[in-house]
């Protein structure tokens, strides 16, 4: 065997599996990759762990020096859930937050809910929570006409995020930002359909949420 890559997010809840898994292979002495990326159970950390690991692939063994973790782990179990695939008791796995479903990008369906303030906004104006699993994004959207202006943060990646370009026409709601990562601009568009105190969101990460050139994490060195 060549190459044994085993990678998981610092806050999804199979990392101990995965740990225990590469105690076992410590023990047995069978050489492996041990990376630990921070994220929960989301594209991001895929992503990035493909993307460190194909640099590795078809090299002479010892010739490429794996790269070190940018998370952290110690053993203790995470808490429950899979840190953005929304699974609980009855539920189906799901896309969640971070995540796109299908290829090239296709969209994740999420659903936002208005939180109640002593005086009711009207149509999509006003505070929005969703809630997925352990994870919230938070929406504050404003209108004036038929423009739409607010922000947007998700608990995952911590920072309020503001959108101009947006339109609330009728029963539908359209805007787009911008997020950086790793110094790449990521184009993310939500397109929502508004039916009381619900919004019914799709979105849409342009490139198929593909990773930046540079990777998120430190890329091996070859010796």
């Amino acid at each position: 065997m060549s190459l044994l890559w085993i990678g998981c997010g610092d806050k999804d809840n199979l990392i101990t599996g995965s740990w225990n898994l590469h105690q076992a292979l410590v023990k047995a002495n069978l050489d492996h990759v041990w990376y630990v990326d921070t994220g929960g159970h989301e594209v991001l950390v895929w992503n990035n762990n493909l993307y460190l690991m194909a640099q590795m692939l078809f090299q002479p063994v010892g010739s490429v020096t794996p790269p070190p973790s940018i998370g952290s782990y110690n053993g203790e179990p995470v808490g429950a859930g899979f840190g953005g695939m929304g699974m609980g008791p009855g539920r189906a796995i799901r896309p969640g937050p971070g995540m796109t479903a299908g290829a090239g990008g296709a969209g994740t369906e999420l659903t936002a809910r208005r939180e109640k303030g002593a005086t009711a906004s009207p149509g999509a104006a006003g505070k929005w929570l969703i809630r997925d699993g352990e994870n919230e994004i938070e929406l504050e959207l404003k209108t004036e006409g038929s423009r739409l202006t607010g922000t947007i943060e998700n608990r995952q990646m911590p920072g309020a995020i503001a959108f101009k370009e947006g339109k609330a026409e009728g029963n539908r709601v359209s805007f787009s930002y911008v997020r950086q990562v790793n110094g790449q601009d990521m184009t993310i568009s939500w397109t929502e359909t508004l039916s009381g105190d619900e919004i019914k969101f799709k979105r849409e990460v342009g490139g198929g949420m593909g990773m930046p050139p540079a990777g998120r994490g430190t890329a091996p060195k070859t010796n």
